[in-house]
């Protein structure tokens, strides 16, 4: 039976089975872990509200409820006591799938700015003509392609069982690095519009913690 409750599960909203950590033995800490596949129509099984983030709106996060579960064996998801060792087989994984996220998020940003200062105009010219924006522009490119390269050597030691959680964590810290600082960049050649939700490099676009920072100036 299981008791319970944790807040900030993304895709909880909308998930139909859970794979749940559950302390089956607690006084063997780490090795005490089992996991559970538990569909959401179980009785005692509840969820909270669609959580009202300030970005990642393509996912859904939210609180999840466990009072009085039952599971049996044929829920259990490896072995018994096992679970946090699992959990750590598939870590690199999941990190590199942060990473392949990050990147492809800011390369579409980038491909769409670069669209809009070809398109938006300015005492006659291209705002993208300028040379500040060339320069600038060129730069956010090499940082996204000198990233890919990165990232696809990961990929491509993940293939080959190589990749550590180590790695894995360098990748997805780095390239949450370079969207960071890419997309506040993307953001100044908008102008005002860059701080509007009709163009996506806009506040629905920001990671949160970037968002305490000025709002950009018209150019």
């Amino acid at each position: 039976m299981i008791n319970g409750s944790k807040a900030f599960i993304t895709n909880g909203y909308s998930a139909d089975i859970v794979v749940t950590a559950v302390r089956t033995s607690p006084e063997r800490k780490a090795k005490g872990i089992t996991l559970f596949a538990i569909p959401t129509d179980a009785e005692g099984y509840g969820r909270g509200r669609k959580l009202d983030k300030v970005g990642q709106d393509e996912s859904d996060t939210a609180e999840m409820f466990f009072e009085g579960v039952r599971v049996t064996d044929d829920d259990i998801v490896g072995e018994v006591g096992v679970g946090f060792i699992h959990m750590m087989q598939n870590l690199p994984q999941d990190r590199l799938g942060c990473a392949i996220s990050n990147l492809a998020h800011v390369k579409q940003i980038l491909g769409e700015t670069i669209a809009y200062t070809i398109d938006r105009k300015a005492v006659g010219a291209s705002i993208g003509s300028f040379q500040h924006n060339k320069f600038l522009l060129a730069g956010l490119v090499t940082q996204i392609e000198v990233t890919q390269a990165y990232v696809d050597q990961c990929v491509i030691a993940h293939t080959k069982k190589e990749l550590t959680p180590v790695d894995a964590a360098k990748a997805k810290w780095w390239t949450s690095q370079v969207q960071n600082d890419v997309l506040d960049h993307c953001v100044q050649p908008h102008g005002g519009y860059g701080f509007m939700n009709e163009h996506r490099v806009g506040p629905g676009a920001m990671p949160a913690f970037r968002r305490s920072g000025p709002a950009p100036t018209r150019s």
